[in-house]
């Protein structure tokens, strides 16, 4: 049963790459924030990614230091509950496609209760100059949800 549960994970991983593929062919819509150009200023950073915690949690080099960015808005099942593996690989399999890099957006507080930076966390799209947001990816396949 588990190795069937991870065949739907890598198949919907694998249809979802698909679809922004195509989306993305199609001149479809890349998960940007609404109204404002934050590629082009400061505030989002490039990042490389030393290991995922998580399905929200990621272990990053920012600033010459090791950190752990919590994705901002989104909750993914914690290690050791239903869904965690399959979560966890996603976030995996999604860096390693863009090379271990990521973009961090800050908006709100810099830091959660455990220390943690909170960031929104962007994937380059090439074929655009614009990029992907790794937060929405997880509610889209389903591997998260909203948080607040």
């Amino acid at each position: 049963m588990k190795s069937q549960f991870k065949r739907t994970a890598k198949k919907r991983l694998k249809n979802y790459i698909l679809v922004m593929v195509m989306t993305g062919i199609m001149g479809g819509i890349y998960f940007t924030f609404p109204g404002t150009n934050i590629w082009q200023s400061q505030r989002a950073t490039r990042v490389k990614v030393e290991r995922v915690v998580d399905g929200d949690t990621l272990v990053v080099q920012y600033q010459g230091e090791e950190e752990r960015v919590r994705f901002i808005g989104i909750d993914a099942p914690e290690i050791g509950e239903v869904g965690a593996d399959e979560a966890t690989e996603f976030v995996s399999k999604v860096i390693d496609s863009a090379e271990g890099y990521v973009y961090l957006v800050a908006s709100g507080n810099n830091r959660d209760g455990f220390g943690r930076l909170r960031r929104y966390v962007y994937l380059e799209n090439p074929e655009k100059s614009e990029r992907m947001s790794l937060n929405e990816m997880m509610i889209d396949v389903g591997h998260a949800v909203l948080w607040e």
